[in-house]
This record gives structure tokens, C-alpha cells and sequence, in this order.
């Protein structure tokens, strides 16, 4: 497998100086953001748009950095409840594959509408059909355009479409092939799930990962093996279920205690450790 990461390198060094600094730690693949629904990839014009999609494609692809993935478009606290929020937001999720197809991007992420909020809401069967209708639409879209979206598993208890297993039968019922998993390492370890037996259970429906680590009781994207995330067995479940594609990380060297009082130093020897990890996760 090759070795991804999300936009911490970009974030915290710009788009130039990252894209070589991620280069340079052996990273190969980026899980590119979109996530932010106020970001100029989504309000921009026509043509700063363009003139900005093809800059940062040029700037990875000079450094031998590839898109893989991208997450799609995420509002926290939700704002899916009702008709016009969700016409809006599928909007922005059709203008993020098209972003995704012009990056070369074959997968992109996203969450679960949650129209009554993340606990568990009075009408399950609801939110489930809401979702149904929403991700069969959104992957006639996406197929169009060679990009197959991935719903991934959450890390609320309580909502009735944050395992694994709910999402599985989401996908299989919609049976879509433009429609598969994301497999979230840290969101399945606060909902208490055994990990080997999700990822074996997901089979050829797990095209991406998330990779991260907490402690089982919050969501904190910790880096691999600073919580309780049981990476041997995540690891040894992906090698027979015959996974071939990125070991993407969902942290970064910023998700540690201290990380504000580190020096430079410090900082470059936690980015190579946590690259370092990737590599071993990563390995045949």
C-alpha cells in the first residue's frame, strides 16, 4: 500500500512548501479537504475557480503528490433538516465531485445527512430514507463523472447511521456501484466496534480510509498508537479482505498534548515519526 495524509502540510507551511515537505517525508497521496462549505473551491467565481483547482493540482503534481481522495463537503453542527438545507448542500456535493474528477481524484468522502441532530432521533426509518434518496442521487451524479462517493462510519453512538453495519446496509441497499465505504479507524473506536470484524464485513465495499487513533472516548484524531486503536488487528483485517489502496492519515503531529510548545525541531522529528508509522501500517 502507499501512504497518504490529509491537509496538515498544506495548512501549516502553505501549498508549495508543503506539497515538497510532504514529498520529502515519503508521503505519496493527499486526502484533499473540502470540507469547508465557505471555501472559494465553493464560492468562487467561474473563472478563479479554475484558475485555482489547476494551481494546486500543478503544485502536488510537481512534487509527485497524487489525489486519491477528497473529502466532500461537512457542516458541523448539522444543518440537514429540512428540503432547501439538503438541495443546497447536494449542490455543493456535486460541485466537490466535479473538483474531485478534475484533481484525478477517484473517491470522495462523506458523512451521513443528519437531519435531527447526531443523537438518536424519535424516527430512525426517517433519517434512513432521507438518506437513501440523498446518496442514490448523489452517486448518479458522481458515476457520470468516474468518481465513486464513500459514506463513512461516525463516531456518535447514538445516531442510527453511524456504524459500520449501517452504513453497509445503506450501501448495499441503494446498490449503487459508485457507492462504497470509508472506513474510519478512530470514529469506529468510540462506537466500541471491533475493527477486524468492520473491515472484513465491509469486503470490496472499503475503497478508503481514515486513519487515526483516540483514546475510545471522543473523537480526537490522535496519530497511530498515541491511543487505544487496535492497528495489528486493523492491519492484518485489510491484508484479507485484499485492500490495495491508500493508508490515508486523519492526523497530524498538531493532535498532540504540547504541540503549541514544541520547537521546530521537535515538530519535524514528530512529522517524520508519524510518517514512519504510516510506512509500517502500510507494509506488506
Amino acid at each position: 500500500m502507499k501512504i497518504g495524509i490529509g491537509p496538515y502540510y498544506l495548512r501549516r507551511y502553505g501549498n508549495d512548501a508543503g506539497a515538497s515537505l510532504m514529498a520529502e517525508h515519503g508521503y505519496e497521496y493527499i486526502d484533499f479537504d473540502l470540507t469547508d462549505t465557505d471555501s472559494e473551491y465553493y464560492t468562487a467565481k467561474e473563472e478563479f475557480f479554475f484558475t485555482t483547482v489547476n494551481k494546486i493540482r500543478r503544485t502536488l503534481s510537481e512534487n509527485g503528490i497524487k489525489i486519491n481522495q477528497i473529502h466532500g463537503p461537512w457542516r458541523y453542527p448539522p444543518n440537514d433538516a429540512t428540503e432547501d438545507d439538503r438541495a443546497a448542500l447536494f449542490g455543493k456535493m456535486a460541485k466537490a465531485v466535479a473538483i474531485a474528477k478534475h484533481l484525478g481524484a477517484k473517491y470522495m468522502a462523506v458523512h451521513p445527512l443528519m437531519p435531527y441532530g447526531v443523537n438518536k432521533p424519535d424516527n430512525p426509518d426517517e433519517v434512513y430514507e432521507i438518506n437513501k434518496r440523498y446518496y442514490k442521487a448523489l452517486a448518479d451524479v458522481s458515476g457520470k463523472l468516474g468518481v465513486t462517493v464513500c459514506l463513512e462510519n461516525m463516531p456518535h453512538p447514538n445516531f442510527p447511521l453511524a456504524s459500520t453495519e449501517s452504513i453497509l446496509k445503506l450501501i448495499e441497499d441503494i446498490g449503487s456501484p459508485h457507492l462504497k465505504l470509508c472506513f474510519d479507524t478512530g470514529h469506529a473506536n468510540v462506537t466500541g466496534e471491533s475493527i477486524g470484524n468492520s473491515v472484513r464485513a465491509a469486503g470490496k465495499n472499503l475503497k478508503i480510509v481514515h486513519v487515526h487513533d483516540n483514546m475510545g472516548d471522543k473523537d480526537s484524531h490522535l496519530p497511530p498508537y498515541e491511543g487505544t486503536v487496535d492497528f495489528g488487528e486493523f492491519v492484518e483485517a485489510l491484508y484479507d479482505i485484499g485492500f490495495d489502496g491508500v493508508m490515508n492519515l486523519e492526523t497530524s503531529p498538531q493532535k498532540l498534548p504540547g504541540f503549541d510548545n514544541m520547537t521546530p525541531e521537535q515538530i519535524t522529528e514528530k512529522e517524520l515519526e508519524l510518517a514512519k508509522f504510516a510506512k509500517l501500517l502500510a507494509a506488506d
